[in-house]
């Protein structure tokens, strides 16, 4: 991959960096951007050879690493576990295609015109398109190191210049703590330290734990391969009262650095107690204004938890990053959480510490839930049934008026005819889902997650057994036979998206916009016989 790429290129060159070499017809942009910059697609401008058209369906999946240098691409690590399948659906029957491999990470089909499942894992995506691009945007530079074991090691710290701990604000959760953020590798930890009184500012020689929180396990930290950790000392402050005149708190900084070093005594095969050097200091205060009107969101929702002895949850995240695109949210510089009925009109004023050059974009991102309690036929299982909004765009955009609703709930949510929110026995194998469009905003794209619930009387865990993507004009999905097993119950989660950006042949990226909206509305329990 040519270092030249920057960032800013990254909505494009996701679509278009499909592989190591040959650019991809993704789209019209695609070609263009290659017939002007073939350098910067490794290959001759033009037609990959082996693109979708006429009788062909062309499935892609490969890793997209973003680095503060540019995007590299490799062919998905799991191929084997979610390989990449073409079905048509003969009743409730998948048909599976054959296919061949011209080189890993993309598999060609011979397919006439019509409509396919195409699968990867439990994403599916049901289109009539030629092309159909399953690949993953991760944040960080593939030839990352991991560190085996569990995800947390020891820490020793050599800290000073930190803001006066502060381990009282009522709660026991509720006090300072560090985190480590480094985007070259794709990483964000939680950084607890054991034992600090009240007021301290120097950390010195004091133990702890490190926590990852975005990786399965703790990537290595290598300086001489570009790696550079932020260290932000996260801290608690006043949010004003609550509408029974509680108090409120959101997380924010005060004191960040970039650390001095990063290094474990025994190395990355080796294992050992990180150590951690740096001197904390002040970051430039800003302030963000918002007024969120969550009474027009909590008018579109069926849910009424005051009165159904349900809740409500609110969200209000603000963050920086550097690409054309959001990973993780890694770059975290205020967090404030409301749990109440959800209708009163927030307005705050929020002072944080933002630590990252000033290139970075800032974006706002809201979420906003309504849920009640449902249960099963038989009333041995029980679980939430909600509705949700969730809004992100930049903050000056998204904060410059009141912050309402961009979309609503699909309408008429049905399964086999019959309303999706009644808990219920179906009475096939193979349900057909409708909706309508919802009455507000402009939808990009559908989704239908399927979630299988634990058994009663077990800890087991809900499941996503299979998640279906669909065009704006799609009014409904059938679920093929072998998704929904016999004597386990299930809960559809449909979702509206208005994310124009992003298109549905790519549909790992959705939720990946600097802007986008999206809505979710549930089912009740779903039982097959």
């Amino acid at each position: 991959m040519n270092a030249s790429i920057q960032p800013r290129f990254a909505l494009l060159a996701a679509v278009l960096l499909g592989a190591v070499t040959g650019c991809v017809d993704f789209d019209r942009e695609e070609t263009e951007f290659c017939q002007r910059n073939p350098v910067r697609c490794e290959a001759d401008a033009g037609l990959s050879p082996d693109s979708g058209a006429g009788n062909s369906v062309v499935l892609m999946r490969y890793d997209r690493y973003y680095t503060p240098s540019g995007i590299v691409s490799r062919p998905a690590a799991d191929l084997d576990t979610a390989p990449l399948e073409l079905f048509s659906l003969d009743g409730g029957t998948l048909v599976r295609l054959q296919g061949s491999q011209p080189e890993p990470g993309r598999v060609r089909f011979e397919a006439p015109p019509g409509t396919y499942y195409a699968k990867s894992g439990d994403l599916y995506v049901v289109t009539s398109s030629r092309q159909v691009d399953f690949s993953t945007p991760r944040s960080g530079r593939p030839d990352t190191r991991f560190l085996e074991g569990e995800p947390a090691f020891p820490m020793r710290f050599h800290v000073t210049g930190a803001s006066p701990w502060n381990t009282g604000y009522g709660t026991s959760y509720m006090s300072d703590y560090l985190r480590l953020v480094d985007f070259n590798r794709g990483e964000v930890a939680s950084l607890a330290v054991f034992g600090i009184p009240p007021g301290t500012t120097s950390l010195e020689n004091a133990e702890g734990n490190y926590f990852t929180t975005v990786n399965f396990a703790i990537p290595f930290f290598e300086p001489d391969k570009g790696d550079q950790a932020w260290l932000i000392q996260k801290t608690y402050q006043d949010a004003g009262v609550t509408a029974d005149g509680g108090p409120s708190f959101y997380e924010t900084s005060t004191h960040a650095t970039l650390v001095d070093s990063l290094t474990l005594d025994g190395g990355v095969d080796g294992g050992g107690v990180f150590e951690l050097k740096a001197t904390l200091q002040p970051t430039p205060q800003k302030n963000v204004t918002f007024e969120w009107r969550r009474g027009d969101f909590a008018a579109l929702s069926s849910e009424q938890p005051s009165e159904s002895g349900g809740f409500s949850r609110s969200l209000f995240t603000l963050f920086a990053t550097p690409h054309d695109m959001t990973l993780h949210r890694l770059g975290g510089l205020v967090a404030f959480t409301f749990q109440d009925e959800g209708r009163s009109t927030l307005v705050r004023r929020l002072a944080y510490g933002n630590p990252f050059p000033s290139s970075w974009e800032l974006m706002g991102w809201t979420y906003l839930s309504y849920s009640t309690e449902v249960t099963s036929v038989d009333g041995r299982l029980s679980t939430s049934r909600y509705d949700l909004f969730v809004v992100q765009e930049q903050l000056p955009k998204l904060t410059s008026t009141p912050i309402q609703p961009r979309l609503s709930l699909p309408r008429r949510f049905l399964i086999d005819g019959v309303s999706a929110t009644e808990s219920r026995t179906l009475g096939v194998f193979s349900p057909t889902v409708t909706w309508e469009p919802p009455a507000l905003g402009t939808p990009s794209a559908y989704s239908l997650r399927v979630e299988q619930l634990g058994l009663p009387g077990t800890f087991e865990a809900p499941r996503t057994v299979a998640d279906f993507r669909l065009g704006p004009s799609e009014r409904g999905v059938r679920i093929p036979l072998g998704i929904l097993t016999s004597a386990r119950s299930y809960v559809f989660r449909l979702t509206v998206h208005a994310e124009p950006q992003t298109s549905l042949e790519s549909p790992r990226y959705f939720s990946g916009s600097l802007e986008y909206a999206y809505s979710t509305t549930s089912s009740g329990i779903l039982t097959v016989p």
